[in-house]
């Protein structure tokens, strides 16, 4: 079955090039296409929200910190050395848990707009500091109640994780994480103030984020090391929020999907957990 799907892609035409899967633990196949390899880097989009949604979790826990309590920390304090824009009592109320959740309240304008002018990340990627823009937004509901995906608001979750442990995201995420996970050359691409592009800019082969969903699938362990906190983990893969009608409810930056045909769960369907980003970079 995994070669005919391997030999329906290269026939197909697609502008897929990579296709992996494990089970177990071991590799049942890996194939490339349209001249890619192995060592090549695909760039993840926002399949990256996953990642940093991981490194924050990594970052509380190697600062001994209390999940709970980062979660209820307010962002203005967090984040008090920015220009925050207008105060207002909502904007007060945005907690970490609501850039996770992607709850914010934030004004925003992105799912199901063309890139450009009228969609905002695009406006934030054409402002001279992006942390600020995302910050100083109007808020026009109050936190917690509405999904609303934002992509400026996983950005500021690679810049807490330097303010959490004075390490850049990208030097904290090879320390602890790519190194004991075996993981190669990755890139990250950062904005106009040197913070890695938490919500779409990292770039690694594809085995590579394999190693992350199977670490992920055994509960943050690898090769018998703990890596990341399990708790952390099942609050991630827990549905914290409504999320899309399309891609499923929503965790700590990762999406829940169910998907209807399977033997796994009472309805003879899927229960999914997944990484996804622009272009069909699904992990």
């Amino acid at each position: 079955m995994l070669d005919r799907v391997a030999h329906e892609i290269r026939v197909s035409g697609e502008e897929i090039f990579s296709f992996q899967v494990y089970r177990g633990g071991g590799k049942l196949i890996e194939e490339y296409f349209h001249g890619h390899g192995p060592q090549d880097l695909q760039k993840l989009y926002s399949c990256s929200k996953s990642i940093s949604s991981l490194l924050l979790g990594l970052a509380i826990q190697k600062m001994g910190l209390e999940i709970d309590d980062v979660l209820k920390r307010r962002v203005v304090d967090l984040f008090s050395d920015f220009d925050l824009g207008n105060p207002s009592e909502r904007k007060a109320n945005i907690l970490v848990e609501h850039l996770l959740n992607q709850t914010t309240g934030f004004k925003w304008k992105e799912t199901g707009r063309t890139w450009g002018p009228e969609h905002s990340g695009w406006e934030m990627e054409h402002s001279e500091h992006w942390v600020e823009y995302v910050l100083g937004r109007e808020v026009t509901s109050e936190p917690g109640q509405r999904f609303a995906y934002n992509t400026g608001v996983s950005h500021l979750l690679t810049v807490l994780v330097e303010i959490l442990t004075g390490e850049e995201a990208e030097v904290f995420a090879r320390k602890h994480l790519w190194e004991p996970l075996g993981v190669g050359l990755t890139h990250w691409e950062r904005d106009a103030q040197g913070y890695a592009q938490g919500g779409k800019g990292l770039s690694m082969a594809p085995e590579d984020l394999a190693k992350v969903g199977l670490m992920v699938l055994h509960e943050g362990q690898w090769k018998g090391q703990a890596i990341v906190d399990p708790k952390w983990l099942h609050l991630s893969l827990s549905p914290q929020s409504k999320g899309h009608q399309y891609y499923g409810t929503y965790g700590y930056q990762w999406w829940l999907k169910h998907l209807a045909q399977g033997p796994q769960t009472e309805d003879g369907g899927y229960n999914v957990k997944c990484g996804i980003g622009y272009g069909g970079q699904f992990l």
